[in-house]
């Protein structure tokens, strides 16, 4: 079994991934401590982008969360002082204050997403928090305007919430919020209730087949999912996406495995899928 390590050497050859200052500053996190690498794809119909990665850290995570602050620091630096890292450090003064538990974070990543155009480009930081605060929209800013991720927020079993935030390269940042479901609570009478109405049966069908699904929303409030699927190659197959299944056969045949499907809403309901994400 190939390491980790050798699997991501194996990748940037096969995907012809140069070198660049803020991949090296990844790696430099990357060789010195991680627990889990997942490699990711965007894929249209005219392009692919392969140079995102994460790093996911389970344990110790307070100490993990120094060294990430130290390497978003000096990415800031090397990219002209850009990135605007005002959500991240409100988030850990609200760590830090107790307005969020520290035992509360399950899981924190750190990843980067480097494209051809620089405007496109970003570092991110997620934690997976659990058992979240009473008032999301004040502690997470979640807009009065997005009722339909309130409503799914409020009856969510697990009361758990992914938290992303990007740092684009040019300065702009975005906070995105994930709510996660496993399929036995995809099953619950008052799970089907809430999302009656609010998603297409096609995207529905789907969940069906998976062991794990997210959503979040975008500037628009359009939503997007992230399926865990039970069968990779049947979910590729249903969705039959350009370019996909190739990519999905040359990232499994240097030893990666999928674990996660991105699509968006109003692409399945159209049954229009132009955008895909797969993260192994």
């Amino acid at each position: 079994m190939l390491s980790p390590i050798e699997k991501y050497r194996r990748y940037k050859k096969l995907f012809k991934i140069q070198n660049s200052p803020t991949l090296e500053l990844f790696e430099s996190l990357f060789n010195s401590s991680f627990q889990h690498l997942e490699v990711s794809q965007k894929i249209t119909t005219s392009s692919i982008c392969p140079c995102r990665f994460n790093l996911w850290y389970h344990t110790d995570i307070f100490q993990h969360l120094h060294r990430i602050l130290a390497v978003l620091k000096k990415t800031a630096q090397i990219s002209g002082n850009q990135i605007n890292d005002e959500p991240f450090y409100d988030l850990f003064q609200k760590l830090s204050l107790g307005s969020i538990e520290p035992s509360r974070i399950k899981e924190v990543l750190y990843g980067v997403d480097l494209r051809e155009n620089i405007e496109d480009s970003r570092v991110k930081i997620w934690l997976n928090i659990s058992d979240h605060v009473e008032d999301p929209r004040e502690t997470f800013g979640l807009s009065d305007s997005d009722q339909d991720m309130i409503r799914l927020l409020n009856g969510n079993l697990r009361n758990n919430l992914l938290i992303g935030m990007d740092f684009r390269l040019n300065g702009k940042t975005k906070l995105k919020r994930y709510l996660w479901y496993p399929a036995e609570d995809l099953k619950e009478t008052s799970v089907q209730e809430q999302m009656d109405g609010l998603f297409s049966k096609n995207a529905m069908s789907l969940a069906e087949r998976s062991s794990r699904i997210h959503i979040t929303s975008q500037d628009d409030l359009s939503k997007v999912f992230h399926f865990q699927p039970y069968n990779s190659e049947d979910f590729i197959s249903h969705i039959a996406h350009e370019k996909t299944y190739e990519t999905y056969q040359r990232c499994t045949d240097i030893g990666f495995r999928l674990n996660v499907i991105s699509l968006s809403e109003n692409e399945i309901k159209s049954n229009n899928i132009s955008t895909i994400n797969l993260y192994f």
